[in-house]
């Protein structure tokens, strides 16, 4: 019985911390809408490599970016994301990412929705622009 209590005490605390935001992103009051551009090729199924992402609207004092990928079908699997240093050119080169991602990779003859969302940080890891774009893959 006291394991079962111990258990559901953890459930609260974790779903107090999901519903209460203990997120420690911080987002500038200013933070500007950055462009989001990807293409898709079948090249792109399942892999570990992310597209190549151009950003436009990058804000002055972005070091690097923290890109993820989200199934918008299938909100429950995790794609992941990761960081890319800002070298300055808006392009984000396939496979830059460091960090976990997994590619798209519906069932066959399914088509979902991809949403990459991009975020610009600051050197106090402040987020200073946000963009996002959707795709469905396998490519039209």
């Amino acid at each position: 019985m006291v394991k079962i209590i111990k258990l559901i005490q953890i459930l609260i605390i974790l779903c107090a911390a999901t519903f209460f935001g203990c997120s420690s992103e911080k987002i500038s009051p200013n933070a500007v809408a950055l462009g989001i551009d990807y293409e898709w090729t079948e090249l792109d199924r399942a892999k570990s490599k992310n597209p190549e992402i151009k950003v436009s609207g990058i804000p002055e004092g972005t070091i690097r970016f923290h890109v993820g990928l989200s199934d918008l079908d299938l909100k429950s699997f995790d794609h992941g994301g990761g960081y890319v240093d800002h070298d300055g050119s808006g392009i984000i080169r396939r496979g830059a990412i460091v960090g976990h991602y997994y590619g798209p990779d519906p069932p066959p003859t399914i088509t979902h929705s991809y949403e990459i969302t991009v975020k610009a940080i600051d050197e106090s890891d402040v987020i200073i622009g946000i963009g996002k774009k959707t795709r469905n893959f396998p490519p039209n």
